[in-house]
């Protein structure tokens, strides 16, 4: 049916491809503390589409910017997931639902993608949301969610204008039955 050595021989081949652009993701991703600086890294033209979809941090955030950039990066990540959070907390609405999913899927799935990069976590084939611009499906499931987390912090602003709270003294008067 199929040639054993060719399959080998394939196989080797492949597995050595995908070693050598690990490893030379890897070094985009170690540029220490304050990497190289804005657009001073020079991409591979052979590894440009590596470059583009999952190294796109360790290319574009840990090599320019380093762990200080990436921190930086993380936070914002985190701000978004804290935003879908936000508006959970003032309303049960199904909106607000849906903005804290958008902001966990939004934040988890790029921190994952940046400890891939790093190397303290193995790769999952997906790309960080809203820099893995080389994909339009990502850069439309990235505004998704951007648009759900913004969904239920608005949901959750015009419920705090519209549904106020009974004060301490109309809940004391109704309970003594003075309505």
């Amino acid at each position: 049916f199929a040639n054993e050595d060719y399959l080998i021989n394939l196989g080797t081949d492949t597995a050595e491809r995908i070693a050598q652009d690990h490893a030379i993701m890897a070094n985009y991703a170690h540029r220490g503390l304050f990497g190289e600086g804005y657009l001073q890294v020079e991409v591979l033209a052979a590894k440009s589409v590596t470059a583009l979809n999952d190294n796109v941090s360790a290319v574009f955030i840990f090599a320019q910017f380093g762990v200080v950039g990436a921190l930086a990066m993380l936070a914002a990540y985190l701000a978004m997931m804290l935003a879908g959070l936000g508006g959970r907390e003032k309303s049960n609405a199904l909106t607000s639902w849906l903005s804290l999913l958008a902001g966990m899927s939004f934040a988890l799935v790029s921190i994952y993608m940046m400890a891939a990069n790093f190397g303290l976590l193995p790769f999952t084939g997906r790309n960080m949301y809203l820099l893995g611009l080389n994909s339009w499906s990502d850069v439309a499931e990235s505004l998704a969610l951007v648009f759900f987390i913004m969904l239920g912090i608005a949901r959750a602003e015009h419920h705090d204008k519209v549904f106020t709270p009974p004060t301490e003294n109309v809940l004391g008067d109704i309970i003594q039955g003075n309505t």
